[in-house]
């Protein structure tokens, strides 16, 4: 009798501990980006500084962006809207890259900008980089970690840079595919009336 005793209790907290995990939200929280792996084409995003084309992906799945460098100027992609944010909480962006002309590069990063108006503009009062570190034709996954937004954070724009050799002449264009992203955190708030 005490042996069954014994698994009637192991089973009814395995029973509870599942449930409760199954109720806890999750870490990353909500999905903020739509057309994240450019399966729309390039709805949502824009190029500043470079050429932005939905083409199928290298590595044989789906789709990716494309984007190709067209000087020595940083290239921007970015994806168009203003998303908000909930002041003081944490997001995360993330996305998968790979570099098939790593000698065009001279780095690439993700970045996120905090905005203190509800419809991004005015000046960024934070901004939190991460950069590549294997420029390859390989996919890598990169990402920012988990990141606060300010207490007076209202909206925040994300973005991709790659920028090609400033010293020197470029051997070429520089083309970058990146598919995958994610902007994750709280809930979206409800902007203010």
């Amino acid at each position: 009798m005490g042996r069954w005793k014994a698994w009637a209790l192991a089973w009814l907290l395995a029973a509870t501990l599942s449930a409760l995990l199954l109720q806890a939200p999750s870490a990353r929280g909500d999905e903020l980006l739509v057309n994240r792996g450019f399966e729309d084409g390039t709805s949502g995003w824009s190029a500043n500084g470079c050429t932005l084309a939905s083409v199928a992906s290298p590595s044989g799945t789906g789709h990716v962006a494309e984007v190709t460098t067209t000087g020595t100027s940083p290239c921007r992609l970015a994806y168009q809207e203003v998303l908000l944010v909930a002041a003081g909480e944490a997001y995360e962006l993330s996305a998968h890259y790979a570099v098939p002309t790593p000698e065009s590069v001279e780095n690439l990063r993700l970045r996120i900008s905090c905005y203190q108006s509800e419809d991004g503009t005015g000046e960024d009062i934070c901004r939190y980089e991460v950069a590549a570190t294997l420029l390859d034709d390989s996919f890598h996954p990169l990402s920012t970690g988990l990141r606060l937004m300010r207490p007076n954070a209202r909206s925040a724009r994300v973005a991709a840079v790659v920028q090609p050799p400033t010293f020197g002449t470029p051997s070429g264009p520089a083309t970058v595919y990146f598919d995958d992203f994610s902007f994750t955190g709280p809930p979206t708030p409800t902007p203010t009336p």
